[in-house]
């Protein structure tokens, strides 16, 4: 793996007609995730911020986010928890992207980096160099301030 490049958090997509602000605003709602998603692992990690509140205590589990977005504009749940970078992915190639709110959460930041072959260490000479190069140049800053509003990495 490269050297992390991003801090990503969960978030909730909700409707803005559900008036979701917060995570506490999902006691006694649905909330979905993607099955093995790290969304689904830190609802079960820390039960306290979202699963202990939600209706039926476990999240409704999807093999697809596109899936879970059919249901959230259903009304057969009121939030989906997924990785902020996706969430906006999602939001924006929605019909209609106003309709939604992106709530903050407090689940633990998560770093992407770069995967590949164990054993190429030119590759990963290279992609570690380009990363430290748009790390010095700010680039790595505004993209985390424009995806979570914050440049902390």
């Amino acid at each position: 793996m490269s050297h992390s490049y991003l801090k990503n958090y969960q978030v909730l997509v909700t409707k803005r007609s559900d008036n979701i602000k917060s995570f506490a605003d999902m006691a006694g709602k649905t909330v979905g995730a993607q099955t093995d998603s790290s969304g689904a692992a830190d609802i079960d990690a820390e039960p306290k911020k979202l699963k202990d509140i939600v209706k039926g205590k476990q999240p409704v589990l999807y093999d697809t986010y596109d899936k879970a977005f059919i249901d959230l504009n259903a009304g057969r749940i009121q939030g989906i928890a997924i990785d902020g970078v996706y969430a906006r992915y999602y939001v924006a190639h929605q019909p209609n992207p106003k309709k939604y709110r992106i709530v903050n959460g407090t689940f633990p930041a998560e770093q992407f980096a770069v995967g590949m072959r164990k054993g190429d260490t030119e590759l990963d000479a290279k992609i570690n160099a380009g990363l430290k190069a748009l790390k010095k140049n700010g680039t790595i800053a505004k993209l985390q301030r424009k995806w979570f509003g914050t440049a902390t990495n």
